[in-house]
């Protein structure tokens, strides 16, 4: 008997701003494609920390070090809410052992935990930005053994044309039988939408993601369509897009 499939719709309520510039459309597809890239050991290992852990805030050197080597500039409230609203996704902040964490596979960031909740104490840099820091082990060696540092500082022309960690306007989680779903939908300051299906792996497939209105390829199987008509209930230019798939 065939597993039935689950919906569960977020429509999302926080203080963030999630308009997204037309611009950095680009950027915004790439952020997707990156976090899918996680490692399945770490990704378990998220879920069993989060649930010992259910709150996440940065502190105030952790905020200094993200203006200085994240971008863009942003005040320590602005960057706490989206953090937060990150937190509760399951693929977005990804913690690599009990020292080191990244967001979206690109911002590195270690941590210390605090009763119940996830502190940032820093942030490394984006490996975008700073290659190195993909390998945090050879990282953390070289700092202790060497103490030295490497040049993680980034200028702030830089850091402006960063694209923060994207939050989505609407985002809608479904399960199949052996695989997890989630849609989300952007909204870009052009009144465009970006509406991607993102697979998060399980026994049956690798992590990956579709665009919806991008998928001439009929990747979409049925269960995605079911989903993207109950989406259609809760946001509007999804009427559209889904009409193009039925």
């Amino acid at each position: 008997m065939q597993k039935q499939k689950e919906f569960t719709l977020y429509m999302v309520k926080c203080n963030v701003n999630n308009i997204i510039r037309a611009s950095q459309k680009d950027l915004l597809i790439q952020s997707v494609g990156k976090r899918m890239n996680y490692d399945q050991i770490h990704y378990d290992f998220t879920q069993r920390l989060k649930k010992r852990m259910p709150s996440i805030e940065v502190n105030d050197h952790g905020w200094e070090r993200w203006n200085e080597r994240i971008g863009p500039h942003a005040s320590l409230d602005e960057i706490n809410n989206r953090i937060q609203a990150l937190y509760r996704e399951p693929e977005r902040i990804v913690f690599l052992s009990h020292e080191f964490g990244m967001i979206d596979n690109e911002i590195v960031f270690t941590y210390m935990q605090k009763k119940k909740t996830v502190v940032i104490t820093t942030f490394y840099g984006r490996i975008s930005l700073q290659p190195a820091l993909a390998d945090i082990d050879y990282l953390k060696y070289f700092n202790e053994r060497y103490q030295e540092k490497l040049g993680l500082f980034e200028d702030n022309e830089v850091l402006s044309r960063q694209l923060m960690p994207p939050v989505p306007k609407v985002d809608m989680s479904y399960r199949g039988r052996w695989t997890e779903y989630k849609i989300e939908e952007y909204a870009l300051d052009n009144n465009e939408k970006v509406v991607v299906i993102i697979n998060l792996g399980g026994k049956a497939s690798e992590p990956g993601f579709i665009l919806v209105d991008e998928d001439q390829g009929g990747k979409i199987g049925k269960s995605g369509k079911k989903a993207l008509k109950l989406f259609s209930r809760f946001s509007p230019e999804m009427d559209r897009v889904y009409a193009q798939k039925a």
